[in-house]
């Protein structure tokens, strides 16, 4: 059971090195890239293992460990983001969703953090796709993942648990996340989430005597449910 709260939504180019990358849009796609981006190295003696060398409990020392991840360190635009209530909310600023509430069909996999899916679509077309407006900017629906924790904390408070969608705009530029924080519901009377009970068994996290797919395709499911709480 869980309780979602809408957190951020940013129209802007983004470098997340700790996300999912969501290229495989194709049927099956079993690319490396859909599964896992900058920070995650395959093992060259089994490519289906993937190895990590960061990790969330010690965020503070990312840009120590490799070079390409100074920006970690010296960056002021990137994940993870320690937001505060106190400094208000916009009500002027609101997104507004088109073609959420319908099914898709995407590619279900374990990009290593958790569930992620990659919606199907033609080859650099994107508009088709489930569409978030946002300061009159359209952006389309690629993908998306879940972080376990959370990589965003609101005052000082970390999630069990992360949602990202991730969208594009009509070129397949990333330019914003939707996140949503995810917390197990306490109450015994509090209804299931529908968005969760319709998602398919997850994919099993990579291991080095890993022999089942990562990758299942033709999966459907209703992403607008997830906003609904």
């Amino acid at each position: 059971m869980f309780l979602s709260l809408l957190l951020a939504t940013s129209l802007a180019a983004r470098a997340v090195l700790s996300c999912a990358d969501h290229t495989g849009h194709q049927r099956g796609d079993l690319s490396p890239r859909s599964l896992v981006q900058k920070r995650a190295n395959v093992s060259p003696t089994n490519p289906s293992y993937i190895h990590t060398d960061w990790a969330y409990d010690a965020s503070y020392n990312w840009g120590a460990i490799r070079p390409e991840y100074a920006t970690c360190q010296t960056g002021t635009q990137q994940s993870p983001i320690g937001l505060s209530l106190a400094n208000g909310l916009s009500r002027h600023h609101r997104p507004s969703f088109a073609n959420y509430d319908r099914a898709v069909v995407g590619n279900w996999t374990n990009w290593g953090n958790g569930p992620a899916f990659n919606l199907e679509h033609p080859e650099d077309d994107y508009t088709s796709l489930p569409q978030l407006r946002y300061d009159n900017q359209t952006a389309y629906l690629k993908g998306w993942h879940i972080h376990a924790p959370a990589e965003h904390t609101v005052d000082g408070d970390r999630s069990r648990a992360e949602m990202h969608l991730v969208h594009v705009d009509d070129k397949g530029h990333e330019v914003a996340v939707l996140a949503i924080r995810l917390d197990p519901g306490m109450s015994a009377a509090a209804a299931p989430s529908a968005f969760f009970q319709q998602l398919p068994a997850l994919v099993p996290f990579p291991t080095r005597d890993e022999d089942t797919p990562r990758v299942v395709p033709d999966v459907a499911m209703n992403v607008g449910l997830a906003l609904d709480g």
